[in-house]
C-alpha cells in the first residue's frame, strides 16, 4: 500500500469524531465507517458482514467488557466467553495456556454480545495454530487535525492488511497471517504494540478506507526488529550452527512422559505448533540450551520435526531456523518471565506447596453436534434454543424423541444381514429448575397435538354413528335373551339364541382415534393402549414421574419394567391374567422421552432392578450446562419458515407411520460406506469395554453405544425424507454424524452415571469449586460460600463438608485465624492456583 490510502483529517477526533462522514464525502473519501456520535470505549457489536471473511468463521471469537480499576488512567477490556459467560485471562488461559473452548466463531460471539447488556464488544484472541498476529498503535492521531502521524501511516502501509479504528478511537489496529519474527511486546515510548499467539484483541469493525478488508499473508519480521529488538543473548535467525557441537541429546533431560513421546512420536495435525512450542519451554526450563533444544526438536528423527521441515520444505538447516524462531526464542523468554517463586498478591507459592488437584469432574460434558444433524432438526433445536435462551441439546433431544415417536412402528434399520434395529430411542434429558423446559417441550410435541386432535375431529362422527347402531342392536339382543330365558320349548330357545348370535355378529366397532403418544401412564394400560394403537406408543414428558410409575407407585413398590425393555427391544410381549383380556404384542415399538430435573436422575441408582436388568443402559442421558444467570429476555423468535418446516416433516412422517405394516414394516438400508463407518465405530467402542478402558464402569451402557447409534441414524434419515424414508439407503454423513453424536452422549452418560452414584458431598464439592472458578476466587470464607449458597446449604456448618472434600482432594487449603483480633471470624482457605487452569 501506498500514500493513496486516505485519512480524511476531519474524521479523527480524540472524542470521537465530530460529524458523520456519510452525509459529505463518498465510501472512497471516507476513512472509516465510525458513526457521528460514537465516542471512546462506548458499547458498539459490529455487525459480522462488517469484518474480514476469513475471520469471522474462525472459533477464536469472544466478548468484552469494560472494567475500571481504581488508580488506572483506563479501563481494562476483559475477555468474556460466548459459551458460558466467565470472563478473565484465567478463563481464558492467557498466553501461557490459550483454551480453544473459550472462543467461538463470529456470528455467535456477537449475538451473545447483543443479548448481554453489560457487554462492550466482541473480539479475538491470537489462538495458536491460527498464524494470526496483529498490532496496536496508540495515540497516534495529530493532536487538532486527528489525522495519523507519520509514523502511523507508516506502520500501517507496511503491514498492508486489514486495519481498523480501536474503541477508545484514538488508535489503529492491524491484523494479518504472518510473523514478527519474534519481535513481540509493548514499546510503551513508541507507542507500538506487536503480538503473536496468546493475545487478546478488541474488534470494533471501523474499517480504514485504503487497507485491505482481508486479513494477508506478511513477513513483518524487518517491522518487528524495528521496534523490538532481541536480547543480545538471542540467537539470531540464520545463525543457528547445523550440529550442537557436543551438546547434549533428548536422553540428557528429565521430562514429563507426555512430552517426551510428542518429541518422539509427533503429535496430531492440528496442535503441532503449540505442542512444539510447550516442548522448547519445557526442554529451556529442564537446562538445555537455545542450541541444544532447536538440535532435539529438529532432529529428523522426531516425530515433532515434522512440521517445521514441512514449513521449510524438507530443508533441515531452514526447519532448525524456524525453530528457533518461533520455538526456542519465545519459549526462553517465557520460562525467563516466570516468577522465581512468590506470587504477587498472596505470596504464597504456586508450584510449590501445593499438591497436584485430583480431578472432581467439574467441567461439564461437550456439546451434542447439533449442526451436523438434518437441516429439520438442526434449524429447530438451534432456533428453538435461541428463542427460549435454552441449551440446544434440549430442543434437539426432544425433536428427536418427537421424530421416534412418529416412525418407530414402521421403521427398522438393517445394520447387516440378520441383525436389524428398530427406529425408537429412549431419552433424558437434565436440567435444573426454571430452565424453559415446559416450553420446550410444549413446541416439540405440538405437532403431534395437533395431529391427534385431527384424527379425533375425522373419526368422531363415524364413531358415534357406530356407537348408536351398536347400541340398538346390543339392545335387541338383550330382548332376544329375556325371550329365550322364558321359551316354552327347547327348539325356541335356540332359535332366539341363534338370532342373539345373528346381531352380535353384526354389532360394529367403534372406531378409536390414532394415538402416539401419552405421558402418565401406567404400566399394565400402557401395554392395553398399545394393543389398541398397532403395537407402538410414546411416553413423553417434561417431568420425571414415569420413573416412579415404573418403580411401583402404583404396585405397592414393586418395579414393574418388563415392558419398557421389551418395547425398547420390540421383543414379542404376552401378558395373561385372570381378571383381565389377555394383551398380545407381536412386534412391539416403545419411545421414551422425557426432560427431568439432575435430581431424578440422582435417584435412579436407587430404584430396584433399573440398573441390574437394563433399563439404564437403555436411557441417552443428556446433560446439557445450564445457561441460569447468563440469559437476557430477549430471545429471538423463531423463524415461522422453520416452525412450518418441522411441523410439516412430522406430520408428513406421522402419515408414512400410520401406513399398513402387515408385511412387516419399512427396513432401512445402509450405504457401503455407511456401513463401514459403523463397523470402526463398533470396534472403538468394543475395545473401551474391556477391563481398564473407558466404559468398564457403565458396560450396560456402552454395551447398547452402537445400536443406538443405527437408530439415532435412521432416525436422522428419516428427517431427511420425511415424505418418503425409503427413497435412499442411509448415508454416510447420516452415519457419521450420528457416530459424532453417538461419542457426544457417551460422555454425558459417563457424567450421568458418576451423578447416580454420587457422593452428596462430592456433588456439592463439584458445586463450590465451578462457583470459585467462575469467580476467579484465590481466597474466601465460610460465611462467603454459604451466603453465596443459602438454597443449597441451609446452615454454615452444611457448607463444611464439601469444603473438607476440596482440601482433601488439593483445592483448597484451610488459612490460619489471625491471632489477636477480636471477636470470631470466619474460617478463610486460600484456593490451589492449579484450580483455575
Amino acid at each position: 500500500m501506498t500514500a493513496e490510502m486516505k485519512m480524511r483529517p476531519e474524521s479523527w477526533q480524540a472524542g470521537g469524531r465530530k460529524e458523520s462522514n456519510k452525509a459529505d464525502c463518498s465510501a472512497s473519501d471516507c476513512t472509516t465507517a465510525i458513526p457521528s456520535n460514537a465516542m471512546p470505549y462506548e458499547r458498539h457489536i459490529p455487525d459480522a458482514w462488517e469484518l474480514p471473511l476469513d475471520l469471522v468463521d474462525m472459533p477464536i471469537w469472544c466478548a468484552w467488557k469494560l472494567v475500571q480499576k481504581p488508580g488506572k488512567p483506563k479501563p481494562d477490556k476483559v475477555p468474556v466467553s460466548a459459551a458460558d459467560g466467565l470472563q478473565g485471562s484465567k478463563a481464558w488461559g492467557g498466553k501461557k495456556n490459550p483454551k480453544p473452548e473459550f472462543c467461538t466463531t463470529a456470528e455467535k460471539a456477537i449475538y451473545y454480545a447483543n443479548q448481554a447488556k453489560d457487554i462492550t464488544g466482541v473480539g479475538i484472541i491470537l489462538m495458536p495454530g491460527f498464524g494470526l498476529i496483529g498490532g496496536d498503535l496508540d495515540g497516534c492521531c495529530n493532536s487538532g487535525t486527528g489525522a495519523p502521524t507519520e509514523q502511523a501511516r507508516r506502520i500501517i502501509e507496511a503491514a498492508d492488511t486489514y486495519t481498523e479504528v480501536s474503541p477508545g478511537l484514538e488508535g489503529y489496529r492491524f491484523i494479518a497471517r504472518g510473523t514478527f519474527g519474534g519481535h513481540t511486546g509493548n514499546n510503551r515510548a513508541e507507542g507500538v504494540e506487536f503480538y503473536e499467539d496468546g493475545r487478546f484483541l478488541t474488534i470494533t469493525g471501523y474499517h480504514v478506507e485504503g487497507t485491505p478488508h482481508a486479513i494477508e499473508e506478511r513477513d513483518l519480521s524487518e517491522l518487528g526488529a524495528e521496534y523490538f529488538d532481541k536480547a543480545s543473548s538471542d540467537t539470531k535467525a540464520g545463525e543457528v550452527e547445523p550440529e550442537t557441537g557436543g551438546g547434549r541429546g533428548l536422553e540428557a533431560f528429565e521430562l514429563p512422559p507426555h512430552v517426551r513421546g510428542w518429541i518422539t512420536d509427533g503429535v496430531e495435525q492440528g496442535t503441532r505448533s503449540d505442542r512444539i512450542f510447550q516442548c522448547a519451554k519445557d526442554l529451556v526450563r529442564a537446562g538445555a540450551t537455545e542450541a541444544e533444544a532447536v538440535a532435539i526438536l529438529a532432529n529428523p528423527e522426531h516425530g515433532i520435526s515434522d512440521k517445521p521441515l514441512q514449513e521449510r520444505g524438507g530443508d533441515i538447516q531452514g526447519a532448525r531456523q524456524w525453530v528457533q524462531r518461533y520455538a526456542v526464542a519465545p519459549a526462553r523468554r517465557d520460562v525467563e518471565a516466570e516468577p522465581d517463586e512468590f506470587d504477587d498478591e498472596t505470596g504464597s507459592t504456586e508450584a510449590a506447596g501445593w499438591p497436584e488437584p485430583v480431578g472432581l469432574d467439574v467441567d461439564p460434558p461437550p456439546p451434542l453436534p447439533v449442526e451436523q444433524w438434518p437441516a429439520m432438526l438442526s434449524d429447530y433445536a438451534k432456533a428453538a434454543a435461541a428463542s427460549t435462551e435454552t441449551p440446544v441439546e434440549l430442543p434437539a433431544m426432544l425433536a428427536l424423541s418427537v421424530v421416534s415417536s412418529a416412525v418407530q412402528r414402521v421403521l427398522t434399520v438393517e445394520v447387516k444381514p440378520g441383525y436389524q434395529e428398530p427406529c425408537n430411542i429412549f431419552t433424558a434429558v437434565a436440567m435444573p429448575p426454571a430452565t424453559r423446559k415446559s416450553a420446550e417441550f410444549k413446541r416439540a410435541v405440538s405437532p403431534l397435538v395437533e395431529w391427534e386432535k385431527r384424527q379425533r375431529d375425522r373419526v368422531e362422527a363415524e364413531a358415534a354413528r357406530a356407537l348408536a347402531k351398536r347400541e340398538v342392536l346390543e339392545a335387541r339382543a338383550k330382548e332376544l335373551r329375556k325371550k329365550a330365558a322364558k321359551a316354552e320349548s327347547d327348539a325356541e330357545a335356540e332359535s332366539l339364541a341363534e338370532q342373539v348370535a345373528e346381531l352380535e355378529a353384526e354389532l360394529p366397532e367403534v372406531p378409536q382415534p390414532p394415538r402416539v403418544w401419552t405421558s402418565d401412564v401406567t404400566t399394565e394400560h400402557l401395554a392395553t393402549m398399545m394393543e389398541r394403537q398397532q403395537q407402538a406408543m410414546a411416553v413423553l414428558s417434561a417431568e420425571g414421574g414415569i420413573f416412579e410409575t415404573m418403580a411401583g407407585r402404583y404396585n405397592q413398590g414393586v418395579a414393574n419394567i418388563d415392558l419398557y425393555l421389551q418395547g425398547h427391544a420390540g421383543d414379542a410381549v404376552r401378558v395373561d391374567r385372570g381378571s383381565k383380556p389377555a394383551v398380545l404384542l407381536d412386534n412391539p415399538r416403545l419411545t421414551l422421552g422425557l426432560a427431568v430435573q439432575p435430581d431424578v436422575l440422582s435417584s435412579l441408582s436407587t430404584k430396584p432392578g433399573f440398573r441390574g436388568r437394563g433399563l439404564l443402559g437403555r436411557v441417552l442421558f443428556v446433560l446439557p450446562q445450564s445457561q441460569l444467570g447468563q440469559r437476557s429476555g430477549d430471545g429471538e423468535p423463531m423463524s415461522p419458515f422453520i416452525e412450518a418446516s418441522y411441523t410439516q416433516s412430522v406430520e408428513a412422517l406421522l402419515e408414512h407411520g400410520q401406513a399398513d405394516t402387515e408385511t412387516g414394516g419399512s427396513v432401512l438400508r445402509l450405504s457401503e460406506s455407511a456401513r463401514e463407518a459403523w463397523r470402526q465405530f463398533y470396534r472403538q467402542v468394543e475395545a473401551q469395554l474391556a477391563d481398564g478402558g473407558r466404559f468398564e464402569h457403565c458396560r450396560d451402557w456402552a454395551g447398547k453405544l452402537p445400536g443406538a447409534v443405527a437408530r439415532i441414524a435412521g432416525l436422522f434419515h428419516a428427517a431427511k425424507y420425511p415424505q418418503n424414508p425409503l427413497q435412499a439407503a442411509i448415508s454416510a454423513d447420516d452415519m457419521e454424524a450420528a457416530i459424532s453424536t453417538g461419542w457426544a452422549l457417551s460422555e454425558h452418560a459417563l457424567h450421568a452415571y458418576g451423578l447416580m452414584g454420587a457422593d452428596p458431598d462430592v456433588e456439592a464439592a463439584r458445586r463450590l469449586l465451578r462457583w470459585i472458578i467462575r469467580h476467579g476466587l484465590e481466597r474466601f470464607t465460610v460465611r462467603q460460600a454459604h451466603q453465596d449458597h443459602k438454597s443449597v446449604f441451609r446452615r454454615v456448618d452444611d457448607v463444611k463438608p464439601p469444603l473438607a472434600v476440596l482440601v482433601e482432594r488439593g483445592y483448597l487449603r484451610e488459612v490460619p485465624p489471625e491471632k489477636g483480633k477480636p471477636g470470631r471470624p470466619s474460617p478463610a482457605y486460600d484456593v490451589n492456583p492449579a484450580a483455575h487452569g
